[in-house]
């Protein structure tokens, strides 16, 4: 039986239009991926922003860095919001900023991977530096 030519262009419009409903979802997708590994950058930036802002307000009060921080890069030990006197989590071998809570920052940070920050002063500037990989 022979297709009438009405019929086999409407055949061509149906798939040209799934094709192209296809290939919108998946670029939408793939654009919604890369929009949350923004958000999770941006998010991560401001978490450092916050702790190096409490780090500097400590250090003007104090007019030192905590003495745990130095020169050698270790990772920030994530207590949350437990406060100075609260030692229920071991930190050993990591940097424990208890004490800056709750009066300089709500909560210590964590990067939200399995890797935690990394904080140390730079040799060459003085400088704080604080990041989420050991780099």
């Amino acid at each position: 039986m022979k297709q009438s030519p009405s019929i086999w262009a409407f055949e061509v419009i149906l798939i040209s239009i799934g094709l192209g409903v296809w290939l919108f979802v998946v670029l939408q997708v793939g654009n919604i991926q890369g929009q949350l590994e923004q958000l999770q950058i941006s998010s991560q930036q401001t978490e450092i922003n916050r702790l190096r802002q409490a780090l500097d307000l400590y250090y003007m009060d104090n007019a030192v860095y905590p003495s745990i921080i130095s020169e050698e890069a270790v990772q920030i030990c994530d207590t949350g919001t437990e406060r100075g006197a609260q030692r229920m989590k071991d930190c050993s071998g990591r940097v424990d900023l208890r004490d800056l809570v709750p009066e300089y920052i709500n909560r210590i940070p964590s990067s939200g991977t399995s890797e935690m920050y990394w904080i140390w002063i730079s040799p060459t500037s003085s400088r704080l530096v604080i990041q989420e990989s050991k780099k």
